[in-house]
């Protein structure tokens, strides 16, 4: 087992201190590098299996398509504090949450302000996917906090999918569809 990372008790004055659903982050550990999740081929696809298991929208994909998937898209982990997607950032890929937790905050916050969490998207979950369909920028940062490994379904790519693997990318489109149409019914909803 690695040893835990160690966080400061007490924030140094030149660094600001965010809590986010139960890990400390400060300043200077913000806008970390992804880090390539060095898995073997099986790992990458009992992941993607176990993920597609407890998911609402990350669901419909028979074995093949995993299969395709954990050979051909990126599995990355995010240290916690990193930055999945930047809000009003070049939106090019859709993300699911394979294991751990990242939250969608708000970081247009005053100095000395805490993040305030819009959502928490735990293991199953999509993130991205509106700009997919309706191009442009992001519309919220999303961050790691705990122990976070995402699959990541860049638009650039969709033409390897469409090429290569057709029937597959239909699935994964109609995937991101279903779960656009539903947080947009929730969104309505809470009107």
């Amino acid at each position: 087992m690695a040893p835990r990372r160690k966080l400061a008790l007490e924030p140094k004055a030149d660094r600001q201190v965010t809590y986010t659903h139960g890990a400390t982050h400060t300043s200077d550990e913000i806008e970390t590098e992804a880090k390539p999740v060095q898995i073997a081929w099986d790992e990458r696809l009992r992941l993607l299996i176990e993920c597609q298991g407890i998911s609402p929208n990350f669901n419909g994909l028979d074995l093949a398509d995993l299969a395709i998937i954990a050979e051909s898209c990126d599995i990355l982990a995010y240290p916690p504090g990193s930055s999945l997607m930047k809000k009003n950032g070049e939106a090019n890929f859709v993300a699911v949450v394979l294991r751990g937790l990242a939250v969608v905050v708000d970081k247009d916050f005053k100095e000395g302000q805490a993040w305030f969490p819009l959502a928490r998207l735990r293991p199953g979950a999509i993130a991205g996917e509106v700009s997919l369909f309706q191009g442009g920028k992001r519309a919220a940062d999303v961050v790691a906090s705990i122990g976070l490994v995402v699959v990541q379904f860049y638009f650039d790519g969709s033409s390897f999918f469409t090429r290569e693997y057709p029937d597959t990318w239909m699935k994964l489109l109609r995937m991101f569809a279903r779960t656009r149409i539903a947080k947009f019914a929730l969104a309505q909803s809470e009107r």
